[in-house]
């Protein structure tokens, strides 16, 4: 019969885990027909954490049955034995007959943002989020967002999230990640880039820098294909912005992109991201 829950008998999260060695780890894995499609790339990612150390205490469990077969966790298990490190996780054992009903109902809830981890704001993250996953990071966690936050970079973003900036050009993603890059690489000043945004935020379009002018009229013209990766710094929402704030103060009233710019702009934002963490693509 199922108690009542009572919270001053529970037992704790310590009390509650067990330590996965990778040649338990080997053996779970030899029993896992029946479980969800393998994802490698979350399987990677958990290994990367556990590289890293990050990987502690959770109440999420490892779900198996009495006869040994894994109902939950499988990824976690490859990461252990792909890392050889040991881990501990809260493991659970249930009735072979329960499979079905207790596998339906897992990894049902709501999933925690980044944001919501942090407590920061998402417009604060996704710049940041972008630049990483163009530099290689193929899923940024809130611990490697986190350095970049308390930053240089999320200095200038925090100031732009809190100018309530209007417009879809403006708000986008990229074009404050393009803001964040040309202060950090010293092409343009933090002073004169947000006086240009206050420009940009204020007046009409005959009133703004006339490169900034031709940026809004390249980026919503409906005609115009645009590279719109979020996982390149070709994204043209980001490069096109980044030459027109380099530019802003420039004889040159023509966004025109080449390779070498390209190419600077890559190495530029590489660079920055180098100065704030060295080690952010380990």
């Amino acid at each position: 019969m199922t108690k009542v829950f009572n919270i001053s008998t529970a037992r704790t999260l310590d009390e509650s885990l067990s330590i996965i060695t990778p040649s338990v780890a080997k053996e779970i894995s030899q029993n896992n027909p029946n479980n969800r499609k393998f994802r490698m790339h979350i399987a990677q990612d958990y290994a990367r954490q556990m590289r890293l150390n990050r990987w502690g205490k959770s109440p999420e469990a490892i779900v198996l049955t009495k006869s040994g077969i894994l109902v939950n966790g499988q990824h976690r298990i490859w990461a252990i034995i792909e890392t050889g490190i040991s881990c501990t996780a809260d493991v659970v054992v249930i009735e072979d007959k329960d499979f079905d009903s207790v596998f339906e109902i897992l990894d049902q809830g709501a999933s925690r943002t980044a944001s919501d981890i942090l407590k920061i704001d998402s417009k604060q993250i996704l710049p940041i989020n972008y630049l990483l996953r163009c530099a290689g990071l193929q899923k940024p966690k809130p611990q490697d967002l986190k350095v970049f936050i308390e930053s240089p970079m999320g200095e200038i973003l925090a100031q732009v999230c809190s100018l309530k900036l209007k417009g879809k050009v403006w708000k986008h993603t990229g074009f404050k990640a393009a803001l964040a890059i040309s202060i950090l690489s010293g092409a343009i000043t933090k002073e004169r880039a947000f006086e240009v945004l206050s420009q940009l935020n204020a007046g009409s379009i005959n009133d703004w820098p006339a490169i900034f002018s031709q940026l809004y009229i390249q980026l919503t013209d409906p005609a115009k294909q645009l590279k719109i990766n979020g996982r390149s710094f070709e994204n043209d929402w980001f490069t096109r912005s980044v030459y027109s704030f380099v530019n802003v103060d420039k004889p040159t009233k023509t966004i025109r992109l080449s390779k070498s710019f390209n190419q600077e702009v890559k190495n530029i934002s590489m660079a920055a991201l180098y100065a704030i963490n060295p080690d952010f693509l380990e």
